[in-house]
């Protein structure tokens, strides 16, 4: 998408590869249910600042509570050598658990503007943020912005909503793209602005599928053989 002169710099197309081989929650005055929740075994192989990571969570879980979805946030260190000494990052994943890495190497089948990549296997996956990536798009929001704000200021929206769009793939799969939000492939002016102030969400139309095939693998509530 492109708007006002603006480029698209952020984009997501070609950033997964393919499969090889419930009721929307109603919230009462006086009760809510629980969210239905994903949770990611995250690798934080960046080494990213415990600051910008925390914020980062703290968006990526609005982003996903205002779809329906809840987030579980799970601290497996800087590499799967350090996960096997954390108990909750040990043992066989259920239906609703994915690994997240977020690197400084991207996979040489990504392109370079990509910001995510999902690898998904059958309903099973697993994804990854390029942090690099992250950072120069928070630089060049910063730019188009005319220095309006430090770039840290906003590197931690854009790392929450990179990492929201792959967990969209995990679950809605590969074809997920929509024409805007979070799942749009091109990331233009409505979408940077969206993520600056918090507001990137799940298009309409994605909301009770994401709700619904979150619950159907909540339900399934067998834990997979792989890691």
């Amino acid at each position: 998408m492109k708007t006002h002169g603006i480029p698209t710099i952020l984009a997501f197309t070609a950033a997964v590869l393919p499969a090889t081989g419930g009721d929307h929650a109603t919230n009462h005055a006086t009760k809510k249910e629980p969210l239905p929740a994903i949770t990611l075994r995250v690798l934080n192989q960046a080494q990213i600042d415990e600051r910008v990571l925390e914020k980062a969570k703290e968006e990526a879980t609005a982003m996903l509570g205002r779809a329906g979805v809840g987030l579980v946030w799970v601290d497996c260190g800087a590499s799967i050598a350090d996960s096997k000494d954390k108990e909750p990052c040990q043992g066989a994943r259920g239906r609703a658990e994915f690994w997240m890495r977020l690197t400084n190497d991207r996979p040489a089948w990504a392109s370079k503007e990509n910001l995510g990549f999902t690898q998904l296997a059958g309903e099973d996956g697993s994804a990854g943020v390029y942090y690099p990536a992250v950072l120069n798009s928070a630089q060049r929001f910063v730019h188009y912005g005319n220095g309006i704000a430090p770039v840290i200021v906003f590197t931690p929206y854009f790392l929450g909503a990179a990492i929201v769009h792959e967990i969209g793939h995990l679950i809605l799969g590969a074809h997920s793209h929509t024409p805007s939000g979070v799942m749009c492939a091109e990331w233009g002016r409505e979408q940077l602005e969206s993520i600056s102030t918090g507001k990137l969400s799940f298009a309409r139309d994605q909301v009770k599928p994401l709700q619904i095939e979150v619950r159907r693998r909540l339900s399934e509530g067998q834990p997979s053989q792989r890691r």
